[in-house]
């Protein structure tokens, strides 16, 4: 008659062959999550991916959406969040502003990126080096004295092509311009919105324009 030793072998075996798998898939769960709490997702890994499809979910996906703290962006950010889309905000605004953003997803699934402008190429870069989505809703309705019309609507759009274009993770950029953007329009407005959608498309032809009307 075999013994209760041998007997139980096998079954031991089994146990210490399924805690080491268990072990392995918490340690790769765990290094996804410090990965993740960093800055964002690298694009979609499908061991992140769950969730039913909500605020409690993660997509996998990550957008990077500048000019979140305006009108426009605050609802993107939402629609975006709503899916279990990580968000990057960079923001130049006050943070009591930005901080309404926080509310639209879950723990750590909005992240805000406190002191970005236009100029400063270097935080931009950092900002979409980890997203599959790029979305640029910066715009002005009035010229200031630190930015133009062709400061906001036509070099920064050019800039931020080039960028994506460089950057490999990126596989969709969204760029907001307007119904009324011609380069031979009255308003210098309209004209610098032009030539800002001309340098997207020159720069990243698969580039989706939006031109909503008023």
């Amino acid at each position: 008659m075999m013994n209760l030793a041998s007997m139980a072998y096998p079954i031991l075996q089994q146990l210490a062959t399924g805690h080491a798998a268990a072990a392995a898939v918490a340690c790769s769960a765990a290094a996804g999550l410090r990965q993740y709490s960093h800055l964002a997702l690298n694009n979609v890994r499908p061991g992140v991916v769950g969730g039913p499809g909500n605020r409690l979910s993660v997509s996998g996906g990550v957008a990077t959406v500048f000019g979140a703290t305006g009108f426009v962006g605050r609802y993107v950010v939402n629609e975006l969040a709503k899916r279990g889309t990580q968000v990057v905000c960079p923001y130049r605004s006050l943070e009591e502003k930005a901080m309404t953003l926080k509310q639209m997803g879950d723990l750590g699934q909005i992240v805000l990126l406190k002191g970005w402008h236009l100029n400063n190429d270097e935080m931009t870069r950092q900002t979409i080096s980890r997203s599959n989505i790029v979305i640029n809703l910066v715009g002005s309705t009035l010229e200031t004295r630190n930015f133009s019309f062709d400061d906001v609507h036509a070099a920064w759009p050019a800039r931020l092509a080039a960028m994506v274009q460089q950057t490999p993770k990126v596989e969709r950029l969204l760029h907001f311009s307007d119904v009324g953007a011609a380069a031979d329009h009255a308003s210098a407005r309209m004209r610098s919105k032009a030539a800002g959608d001309a340098a997207v498309r020159q720069t990243f032809s698969e580039a989706t324009i939006f031109k909503p009307a008023p």
